[in-house]
């Protein structure tokens, strides 16, 4: 460039040097505030939330490693009454790092839930799922494809993974949680004679129950095919007006109720069903503990309870560095018909001394191992009964 064009460039700068000046400060300005916009708010933690936090943790921690003490002390002191299984695999469930026993009639489907949530599949569905009302069967049948741990682990490697003394257990190099999750046996047994009072299961399975047979692997999903033509599923209810949709809500919970009464089997009393069941050794929904997840035979990290179960999983969620946005979402324990009883002893008022014995006989070891105290009617026959 020429002597004459740098003085004419110089000079054109020299007279709109204040718009020049006004563009340099506004770039930075404006760099500045996206700059601002990107970093992280890290305010100082609060020490007294903090303190709550660990003292917290530590109730819970120690919660968690009594309750396994205890598993570990009775079964050795009920050996005799435990039954070991060294061979055969439990039914094991699995999302990320979790690997679940999942037990009937404990907070299955709120457990299988949460873990389709882990893994990221059907989020939509449970935004609107009314797990009081609709009895969640889809969550179970479409568990087999998604969170089964056969579809994960081999035969041989669950063996591995269960057996292994180390806590938590490690595979290929990742933490491995193993869970189990038990409630008062009584309690147990009240919500599945209200899953066949209640009319939440098929004549199959009604007949299936009289003749003392069991249902298999095979016969189950067919019986289930059978169960949800009978369930009324939840539906989302798009209204933009409220007290329509209140109206409707109510409406559709009419007519649940209407169809409620319709199918209950109104003839089964509790003395029926348990003398039934008791003949019925394999029925998946009331199946003793030590024969489902073999507690004493394979290593459970952790025992979670069903009455802190959310507590529990808060713990363990932590532990194993897992997140869900949702998780403060309250999902409502899915029961057929919500145990809510204060004292379920009623039930079991007007059974004889034999079909109490027959009970403790088939459940005392389910008392034992998680520490659970024996109710009044059966304790006559502990002595007797060892």
């Amino acid at each position: 460039m020429s002597p004459k064009g740098l003085r004419d460039m110089f000079q054109n700068a020299w007279r709109h040097r204040w718009n020049l000046l006004a563009g340099v400060l506004f770039s930075m300005l404006l760099t500045i505030f996206i700059h601002t916009e990107n970093e992280t708010y890290n305010p100082e933690p609060d020490p007294m939330i903090f303190q709550e936090f660990v003292e917290w943790h530590t109730i819970v921690d120690n919660r968690f490693q009594q309750r396994k003490k205890n598993l570990e002390e009775n079964c050795k002191k009920h050996k005799n009454i435990v039954i070991l299984n060294q061979t055969e695999l439990p039914y094991m469930q699995t999302a990320k790092s979790l690997l679940v026993c999942p037990i009937s009639k404990v907070g299955t489907t709120t457990w299988k839930t949460y873990m389709f949530r882990l893994i990221g599949q059907h989020p939509e569905k449970f935004q609107h799922l009314d797990m009081v009302n609709d009895t969640g069967h889809w969550v179970h049948q479409e568990s087999k494809g998604s969170i089964s741990a056969s579809n994960k682990y081999t035969d041989v490697e669950l063996m591995s993974l269960l057996k292994s003394v180390d806590s938590p257990v490690l595979y290929n190099g990742y933490k491995r949680f193993r869970l189990i999750t038990v409630r008062p046996p009584m309690e147990r047994l009240v919500s599945a004679y209200k899953m066949y009072y209640g009319g939440f299961v098929t004549e199959a399975e009604m007949e299936d129950l009289e003749n003392g047979g069991s249902e298999n692997e095979d016969t189950s999903y067919e019986l289930g095919k059978k169960r949800q033509r009978r369930r009324i599923p939840a539906k989302k209810i798009e209204v933009s007006d409220k007290v329509k949709e209140i109206e409707v809500s109510d409406k559709v919970k009419e007519k649940r109720q209407e169809k409620d009464k319709s199918r209950k089997n109104k003839n089964l009393t509790m003395e029926r069903w348990i003398s039934k069941s008791l003949r019925n050794t394999i029925n998946r929904h009331w199946k003793p503990y030590d024969t489902v997840c073999s507690p004493c035979s394979f290593e459970y990290d952790y025992i979670l309870h069903l009455d802190t179960f959310e507590e529990d999983l808060k713990f363990i969620y932590g532990k194993a560095d897992l997140q869900d946005k949702e998780f403060n979402f309250n999902i409502k324990f899915h029961q057929t018909r919500k145990t809510n009883d204060t004292n379920i002893d009623h039930y079991f008022s007007s059974l004889s001394n034999q079909l109490l014995k027959n009970i403790y006989l088939k459940y005392r070891q389910d008392f034992y191992l998680f520490g659970y105290e024996l109710p009044y009617y059966l304790k006559q026959f502990e002595k007797k009964g060892k």
